[in-house]
């Protein structure tokens, strides 16, 4: 059972919502999407997600990519070993990056 911070404790709100960060960690997350209409914007966006699977970025936001998932090709690969390993999912064309840092982000048309 999670114990709420309270005044009688002498602490605040925020820094009982500090430990409870501490305790049970934080994640956060954001949608970020583009809208490229008609023939020319599906053209593009399929250059873009080839570009993303053909030429993988090393590194994102000074945080290395470690795995790459590859929805499509139904395979992980680990790139520091370059080990991979098959994905038991439908495929699709996705894109998922994961980071050294532990955040991650994926790429769909």
């Amino acid at each position: 059972m999670i114990k709420m911070p309270s005044k009688q404790q002498g602490i605040t709100l925020y820094d009982g919502l500090i430990q409870l960060y501490e305790t049970y960690s934080y994640s956060k997350e954001a949608l970020t999407f583009f809208i490229l209409k008609g023939k020319d914007g599906a053209k593009q966006i399929s250059r873009i997600v080839k570009q993303f699977r053909e030429h993988p970025p090393a590194e994102i936001a000074d945080a290395a990519v470690e795995t790459i998932e590859d929805y499509q090709s139904g395979k992980r690969t680990e790139l520091l070993t370059a080990q991979q390993e098959v994905i038991d999912l439908p495929s699709s064309n996705v894109l998922k990056f994961w980071l050294q840092d532990g955040s991650w982000f994926a790429i769909r048309p």
